[in-house]
């Protein structure tokens, strides 16, 4: 199903026929995670009997009203490899990209690979779990009219941030949509494994956005 689907990322989706394990954490490259990864490693415990993968939900300003209940963000996702096989996921998916294919060739088009995920889980919205926001964080969460409709609170302790995710290069771009980014990535470029007493969270006040004003959102993540 190359020709269908964009090389990269491809494999995730497969996992379960790759890798002889019970279960996986998928990861994009594209992440600086604030907490030990064991924390959501523990998140596992809370899937129930029919759960085969968890993962963010997709906040976006302009949501897909085809899928208005099972949008999700792909970046990070926690995989039983176990259920996904007993229910059969890998034929399933390659039999909807099979039904999409003549569609997206004729527009000339590759197919999104959240596109296929939104279409399974909205047939079977009892296999997915839904991760707390936190846990896959993207730049456009900070525009101020992004937080008070997702809810998020940075003055208290009531939404913590635990991996913040750099999509369409936010870490490095001059123009990203959030500076801040950029700022936490030079930190963690810069860390001293070797003598992590020395390390300080130094980050301007940029007061561009509600994530750069939060003391909290630039000093409390690091523990």
């Amino acid at each position: 199903m190359g020709e269908v689907f964009k090389p990269g990322v491809f494999f995730r989706l497969f996992y379960p026929e790759l890798i002889g394990r019970d279960a996986v954490i998928h990861v994009d490259t594209d992440f600086i995670f604030t907490r030990h990864i064991s924390q959501l490693w523990a998140k596992f415990k809370m899937f129930k009997p029919a759960t085969i993968l968890a993962a963010a939900p997709q906040l976006s300003i302009s949501p897909d009203e085809e899928f208005p209940h099972t949008q999700f963000q792909a970046g990070i996702m926690l995989m039983n490899l176990t259920r996904m096989r007993e229910v059969k996921w890998s034929n399933t998916l390659t039999m909807i990209a099979q039904i999409l294919k003549p569609k997206f060739q004729s527009d000339k088009k590759l197919l999104p690979v959240q596109t296929l995920l939104h279409l399974y889980f909205k047939h079977h919205p009892e296999e997915i779990n839904e991760l707390y926001i936190g846990w896959n964080f993207l730049p456009h969460y900070c525009q101020e009219e992004n937080l008070e409709r997702f809810g998020f609170e940075f003055s208290s302790d009531a939404s913590p941030i635990y991996a913040i995710h750099g999509v369409n290069n936010s870490f490095t771009r001059i123009d990203t949509m959030e500076p801040l980014f950029q700022e936490l990535h030079f930190y963690y470029l810069h860390l001293n494994l070797s003598h992590p007493e020395k390390n300080r969270v130094i980050i301007p006040n940029q007061p561009s956005s509600p994530c750069s004003q939060s003391r909290r959102f630039r000093l409390g993540w690091f523990k």
